[in-house]
């Protein structure tokens, strides 16, 4: 009988081997595994076989037993490339009596030693696709799991290639196992990945969503007949040219979730039990991704419950309900203050009537305590003369600015009805696409008559952007307290935190100069977490400012699953580390931003957006 063995041919360790070869080396082919090859002779051979360009070479040598005793055969030594792997494959022919592990009495008659040149290519056949199953299910327990939607298109690629068939694929079951959506498909021929979107409707197709029920492995030999799929000759097998499937379910805590689909385009093929085991392996390894996931989406809900929290009760602590305050009912710089409509750590505001026309407006003073420190005064007017230099429909206008009783500083200034985007964000926790875009475009045309002004806001962040109550719908930029002049020096502020951490750039964290960049990128920041529910960084102060400088936001598409991966393109590079590689403009921005949501993303800009998050994963 043939003895056959596979091995690595670069460490010379035995990968699998038949039964002859086991008995004739000893033990089963288990025991037998990473044991070195000898004699010296095959390693010659296959010297001479990778130099030569061919497949296989024949030579003969002598063999030695375990128990020491010797024969000589005929061998043969090749290397097999499957995929980007290469495997050797030793086989010593026609083992004779001598070379037989059994006494004379038990020889087994010459016309029954020798293995039907049929079934000795099926049993190499088999070997060789149970290896090379092995060394992907190992390559699969190997890669990073931390992004999931890379994991899975690893898990497809390396199952399309393992198994040879043309695509492989995941299905998403739907609600109440009505549908099954097409999430993610490899396509060999083209070496590429697609996310159509194809739906199939339990419906339309009983038999086939029958059999998904029974939450077993559906080996489909001829899908064109097999009466769990014809069904889908029609819409789907014929046009695309399906012969076969393989159709694995795949669970999550014991629930059928989705459906591992391995398509055969050609003629009816069979689909062998070793095919059917590594394809199950494949599922269940699908399966352990989809609880990890769940594990840690569990654990970002939690995350973002608490970050809610935290901005409420800050919120609380800094605003009061509307009612009567130290300055209501007074008269001060030809206003009369009415209610109180909020409170700061630094000041108040009140609702107020201009005495000389009127006119509704709100008017800002700082408490007598916070005058007790100068620069919170300088901050003071230095933030109504920013203002005031910034013509803009979406900035809060300033009317007036001076001090009453022992200069106290007061602003009077445009009253907004409405909430700020912190308020919109802790109800709805994520907005709509196209709300973000317009909350875009509204601030980008802010920020772009700061820019022009020579200034640099410092400080966007969800609670200075206000949504007014009215229409048509209208964002203004507020709070220019922490703004300065691009031009001016850099200042500092001992054991203080100049900004809101989760929003500021690397440049700001680092202490170096700032720019229109830095604004672009907050807007950028506020984008991502009005989208995706969850600020781009998030933990203690240290670990925001550590993770600004040093690392990425999660993906977009690891978050939710309904904003295009253009948009994700964009705001890869509006939240660029290097300002270099930003947006030239915050106009650029908000332009790519509502083209990438439309669909009419320009080529260019996607292909750097492209570069921008490729380089970020490296």
């Amino acid at each position: 009988m043939d003895a056959l063995s596979l091995f690595d041919p670069e460490r010379f360790i035995i990968l699998g081997t038949n039964s002859t070869w086991a008995r004739l080396f000893g033990g089963n082919v288990l025991s037998v595994r990473d044991v070195a090859l000898d004699p010296t002779r095959v390693e010659e051979l296959l010297r001479a076989v990778v130099a030569s360009g061919k497949r296989e070479r024949a030579s003969r040598g002598s063999w030695r037993r375990p128990d020491g005793s010797q024969f000589s055969a005929d061998f043969s030594v090749g290397v097999h490339a499957i995929g980007g792997t290469k495997l050797g494959c030793l086989l010593i022919e026609e083992v004779g009596v001598a070379a037989a592990a059994h006494d004379a009495d038990d020889e087994i008659p010459a016309e029954e030693r020798s293995i039907p040149d049929g079934l000795s290519l099926a049993v190499r056949d088999r070997i060789v696709r149970t290896a090379r199953q092995q060394q992907a299910l190992l390559k699969l327990a190997s890669a990073d799991d931390q992004d999931f939607e890379e994991y899975v298109k690893a898990i497809l690629k390396v199952d399309a290639d393992t198994l040879d068939v043309a695509r492989a694929s995941y299905w998403k079951l739907g609600e109440n196992h009505a549908s099954i959506v097409l999430e993610t498909v490899y396509d060999k021929s083209k070496g590429a990945f697609d996310t159509p979107g194809a739906e199939l409707l339990s419906r339309d197709y009983p038999n086939y969503f029958g059999a998904l029920q029974t939450k077993t492995i559906i080996p489909a030999h001829d899908a064109m007949t097999d009466p769990r799929t014809n069904e889908l000759a029609a819409p789907y097998l014929g046009p695309l040219g399906i012969g076969a499937l393989l159709d694995v379910p795949v669970f999550l805590r014991g629930e059928l979730v989705g459906v591992l689909c391995h398509e055969h385009l050609g003629p009816a093929r069979g689909w062998t039990l070793d095919e059917q085991q590594f394809a199950m392996s494949i599922g269940q390894t699908l399966s352990i991704a989809l609880a990890a996931r769940t594990r840690d989406e569990v654990a970002r809900t939690l995350r973002r419950s608490e970050s809610k929290l935290a901005e409420a009760h800050s919120a609380l602590k800094r605003a009061l309900r509307p009612g009567d305050g130290r300055l209501t009912d007074r008269i001060i710089a030809g206003y009369r203050v009415g209610q109180l409509i909020g409170r700061g750590s630094l000041g108040e505001v009140y609702r107020a009537i201009d005495l000389d026309n009127d006119d509704v407006v709100a008017i800002k003073v700082l408490h007598a305590r916070a005058m007790e420190n100068p620069e919170n005064v300088q901050r003071f007017f230095r933030e109504a003369r920013i203002t005031q230099s910034v013509p803009s429909e979406h900035v809060a206008r300033i009317y007036d600015v001076g001090t009453f009783d022992n200069d106290t500083p007061y602003m009077a200034m445009e009253l907004l009805e409405g909430h700020d985007l912190g308020w919109h964000l802790r109800r709805v926790e994520r907005l709509a696409l196209d709300q973000v875009v317009e909350l875009c475009d509204h601030t980008a045309r802010a920020l772009a008559a700061v820019r022009d002004a020579g200034v640099v806001h410092r400080d966007l962040k969800p609670s200075n952007l206000f949504l007014v109550d009215a229409l048509p719908r209208v964002w203004k930029v507020v709070d220019f307290g922490l703004s300065r002049g691009e031009t001016d020096p850099y200042e500092t502020v001992s054991d203080e935190i100049v900004g809101t951490p989760a929003y500021m750039t690397p440049e700001h964290v680092n202490g170096g100069a700032v720019d229109h960049r830095t604004d672009l990128y907050g807007l950028g920041a506020i984008a991502y977490r009005a989208l995706t529910g969850r600020a781009p960084f998030e933990g203690d102060l240290h670990e925001i400012l550590r993770a600004v400088v040093m690392d990425h936001p999660p993906p977009v598409s690891s978050l939710v699953r309904d904003v295009p991966i253009e948009v994700e393109l964009v705001l890869a590079i509006a939240l660029a580390k290097s300002p270099r590689e930003r947006f030239d403009t915050v106009e650029e921005f908000a332009r790519s931003l509502a083209d990438a949501a439309y669909g009419r993303l320009d080529e260019a800009t996607r292909t750097r957006g492209w570069r921008v998050y490729r380089a970020r994963r490296s």
